[in-house]
C-alpha cells in the first residue's frame, strides 16, 4: 500500500513509487503464491483532482500487462475528502497543501497475510526487490 496522488511533480515520489509498484509485480509473476495472495493498493489523496474520469484512466499508465498473463490485483482508490484526515492520521501520512500541490512523506506499507504490518517505508528508498522477497517469505 501506498500513497500518490496524480499531479505530482517530483519523479522521485508518486511516479517512482507507482514504478516500483509496477516492478514488484513483474518480479513475482509467475509466482504461484503471490498470483492468488498479493494485492497492490495506491491510496490518491487529491480529490479536488484525482476525479472518477482521472482515475479511470490514470492506473493503465503503469498496470500493464500482457494479455497472456493474469494480472495481481491493483487498485487506486480515493478517500472522501472529509475522511482523507482521519486515514493520513491513521496510517500515518503527513501531508500538507503548498502552492496548489499537495506535499506528502512517501509512505509505503507492506500488508501481511495476518492484516498486520510487516514491512513499513517512510521514505522512497525502498528497492522493489527487497519488498518481493519480503512478500514471497511471508507467502510461504
Amino acid at each position: 500500500m501506498t500513497f500518490i496522488y496524480a499531479r505530482s511533480p517530483l519523479p522521485d515520489f508518486c511516479p517512482r513509487m507507482n514504478e516500483n509498484f509496477r516492478q514488484i509485480k513483474t518480479l513475482l509473476l509467475g509466482t504461484r503464491p503471490s498470483q492468488t495472495h498479493a494485492a497492490f493498493l495506491s491510496i490518491r489523496f487529491d480529490p479536488a483532482h484525482d476525479t472518477p474520469a482521472v482515475m479511470k484512466h490514470y492506473p493503465s499508465i503503469y498496470d500493464k500487462q500482457p494479455k497472456r498473463q493474469r494480472s495481481f490485483h491493483w487498485q487506486f482508490v480515493v478517500p472522501a475528502a472529509k475522511d482523507l484526515p482521519e486515514v493520513a492520521n491513521f496510517l500515518g501520512l503527513v501531508t500538507q497543501s503548498e502552492n496548489g500541490q499537495m506535499v506528502h512523506s512517501p509512505s509505503t506499507a507492506l500488508i501481511g497475510p495476518d492484516g498486520k504490518d510487516q514491512n513499513w517505508h517512510d521514505r522512497n528508498d525502498w528497492k522493489p526487490s527487497e519488498v518481493s522477497q519480503v512478500m514471497l517469505q511471508l507467502f510461504a
